[in-house]
């Protein structure tokens, strides 16, 4: 993939995990890190450009980010030269513990069903929102108040757009669109437990798709391989773009 629009995708990508983490600079990479989240999406050192890093440079991001992450852990595209970069994160004590495919909308024509009323969410249903991200990705809200800060965050920076699916007065599904440059990232597709299969999700990502029709966006999204949706997405339009390791100390 070209690397100047690898590099759009990334920074798309950090801008809008920045709502939900601190973000901070360590050299050739970044790190987000939070208090909050224990995923590694929140935990992470990642690269923007990682094909114009040395390996020296890469290696001073990877000891920088040691002092910000509780438990050390990268993301690193998988560009051409990976596999020197796998073999120093393996020599640094990293082993890969999951994918994450970044996909672009290349057939639009594929997606066009909407099987159901999609929603701007207003800033006064924020918290429905929270609440069916919680349901739809956790089953729990135990995490309810870092996540209303976040999306709070992402709703006042104007460049966000929250979705909602209602199915008799109950949020059923979200999703947000984050609009940055030539590239809108479609990000947190969830859909509440007992309103899976049925179309709920793909008429989300429909709407997004209209929403954004001639603004001449890239649309994106990215979902990790341990969720096994690639081939659903495949279905609706979207191919890999490229794909990243995940690698956890």
């Amino acid at each position: 993939m070209n690397e100047n629009k690898q590099a759009v995708f990334e920074t798309n990508e950090a801008m809008w995990w920045s709502f939900w983490a601190k973000l901070e600079d360590v050299g050739a990479g970044y790190v987000l890190y939070s208090d909050d989240f224990e995923e590694p999406l929140f935990n992470h050192l990642g690269f923007i450009h990682p094909a114009s890093a040395s390996l020296s440079q890469i290696r001073d991001s990877i000891v920088r980010s040691w002092s910000l992450l509780k438990r050390p852990s990268a993301i690193i595209p998988n560009t051409a030269d990976f596999g020197v970069h796998r073999k120093l994160m393996k020599n640094e004590g990293y082993r890969s513990t999951d994918s994450l495919e970044v996909m672009e909308l290349v057939r639009p024509d594929m997606l066009k069903s909407i099987d159901f009323s999609v929603n701007k969410t207003a800033e006064a249903r924020l918290d429905e929102w929270t609440l069916a991200y919680l349901d739809a990705f956790y089953g729990s809200r135990a995490l309810m108040e870092p996540v209303r800060r976040a999306v709070k965050v992402a709703y006042m920076d104007g460049h966000t757009t929250f979705y909602h699916v209602e199915v008799d007065e109950q949020f059923a599904g979200v999703t947000a669109s984050f609009a940055f440059g030539d590239v809108t990232g479609i990000y947190c597709v969830g859909t509440v437990p007992q309103f899976r299969r049925r179309g709920v999700a793909s008429s989300m990502l429909a709407q997004v798709l209209h929403d954004s029709q001639g603004s001449d966006s890239v649309l994106i999204l990215q979902t990790f391989g341990s969720d096994r949706v690639v081939e659903f997405y495949e279905k609706l339009g979207f191919r890999s773009a490229y794909s990243k390791t995940v690698f956890q100390k």
